[in-house]
């Protein structure tokens, strides 16, 4: 049995449309969701910000292949910050061991996002949400005077201080940022 050209076009046609979205649903797949643990006794954990995950690999190489190539690197030597601007995030990475905090084995110490609405807590919380719902989703959440801290942790060194693992900034009565303190270069 023959096959027409035209038939033989088309089955192409719909094999190449199926390839390419499948290609493309890793993409729009993206988790944008941020979680983290917290600890009333001892430090607290980033556990994701979106697919990058802290706690698995927490290295500037794995932060790449997460967000892909970053918009800016700024800093040298122990101290480095990343941009990617398409996800409105930033990434401090440290290296107190020798090695160049902007290289691939940098490690992740904080992250601030600003300005990209895709981002949400597994809550629900999103920036540009307003401060009363920030409390019905967050109850427990606790005002600082930039703004709450979501998630807590305590850090052991010293006389033990809280800090927010997860926290977000506020202006006008609106989430403006979220702020995550990951810690993976130490102190």
């Amino acid at each position: 049995m023959s096959v027409s050209p035209g038939v033989r076009l088309a089955g192409f046609a719909a094999l190449l449309v199926t390839l390419l979205l499948v290609a493309a649903a890793p993409a729009s797949a993206r988790s944008f969701v941020l979680r983290a643990s917290g600890n009333p006794t001892g430090p607290g954990e980033v556990l994701a910000i979106g697919d990058f995950k802290p706690p698995a690999n927490p290295t500037v190489r794995r932060a790449v292949r997460v967000f892909g190539d970053p918009t800016s690197r700024r800093g040298a030597g122990e101290a480095c910050s990343i941009r990617w601007a398409r996800f409105g995030l930033r990434i401090k990475f440290a290296n107190f061991g020798g090695s160049i905090a902007c290289g691939p084995r940098g490690l992740a110490q904080k992250a601030i996002i600003t300005g990209d609405r895709r981002w949400r807590t597994a809550r629900g919380l999103h920036i540009g949400d307003s401060v009363a719902r920030l409390r019905r989703l967050h109850p427990n959440a606790k005002r600082t005077p930039r703004g709450f801290r979501l998630v807590e942790g305590v850090l052991p060194f010293g006389r033990p201080v809280t800090y927010a693992v997860l926290g977000v900034r506020v202006s006008g009565g609106q989430v403006t940022a979220f702020t995550l303190f990951i810690g993976a270069a130490g102190d």
